[in-house]
């Protein structure tokens, strides 16, 4: 999905790394409908290596995938391998650090709002191994399904919000579009932030800078990330054998004004 800030950042990276390498970069989009068609139509053409973003989870592309003549290399926390080359943020550690932020910032009843088929990602799994470690009450009603296409039907998430009489409310937003909406939520319905809500949110995206929120919220370097992808996928392109590795890039957490402690 290129219109996603995150797939195009990395891909612009990608790109500029590509060309200093003296390759020739082949950019193409493709749809859960599209991607084994991409897929052949890369390797007919002749390409050396593949960096995909895998985004279509069934038997039929995953069997495609193991079966490629070429090299891949993985951008995301989700592969069709067991044993894959996989390059990403490191997700866990930010989740685990945006509960520990929210806790010792004195927000008690912790929330995360994202997507509800996201829920495996490793960004949520840090978040509540470190509210278990901590014992802290977290069930399914702590989780906020946030529909990103048509924010306006949220109003369920402002609703459980409402509902919670804990003193301080802290929510993880997976990423920082969704933070921004649950922002312009709450202060169109008079709850303010952060001193009864904190928001933290996920990549300290460019085009958050003319919102002015100033969020708190996780950054990461795109250029690490596409270097470390270039690296693994020349390995295994110059010496053929398969780079079975995982790399998990630093992320660092920038505090802005949506949360604050008393």
């Amino acid at each position: 999905d290129i219109t996603n800030p995150f797939f195009a950042s990395i891909t612009d990276s990608l790109n500029t790394l590509v060309i200093e390498n003296n390759f020739i970069p082949v950019v193409k989009i493709i749809t859960p409908e599209t991607e084994a068609d991409i897929l052949f139509s890369l390797v007919k053409e002749g390409c050396q290596g593949i960096f995909s973003f895998f985004q279509n989870n069934n038997d039929y592309i995953i069997d495609i995938y193991k079966r490629l003549p070429i090299p891949v290399v993985f951008i995301n926390d989700k592969t069709p391998m067991e044993k894959s080359s996989i390059v990403n943020s490191d997700n866990f550690y930010s989740g685990y650090k945006a509960a520990q932020h929210l806790l010792d910032y004195g927000y008690t009843s912790l929330y995360f709002c994202g997507l509800p088929n996201r829920l495996t990602n490793a960004r949520f799994q840090g978040f509540l191994k470190y509210i278990e470690e901590k014992n802290i009450s977290f069930d399914n009603s702590h989780i906020l399904p946030f529909n990103i296409a048509n924010p306006y039907q949220n109003h369920m998430v402002i609703k459980t919000i409402k509902k919670d009489t804990s003193d301080r409310i802290g929510v993880f937003c997976f990423h920082d579009l969704i933070a921004e909406y649950l922002y312009n939520l709450c202060i169109m319905n008079n709850i303010k932030v952060p001193q009864k809500v904190g928001i933290v949110g996920y990549d300290k995206l460019d085009s958050m800078m003319p919102s002015n929120i100033n969020l708190t919220t996780f950054s990461y370097s795109f250029k690490n990330i596409a270097s470390s992808a270039l690296k693994l996928l020349i390995t295994s392109m110059n010496t053929l054998v398969y780079q079975n590795s995982i790399i998990n890039e630093n992320t660092f957490l920038s505090i802005g004004k949506t949360t604050s402690k008393l």
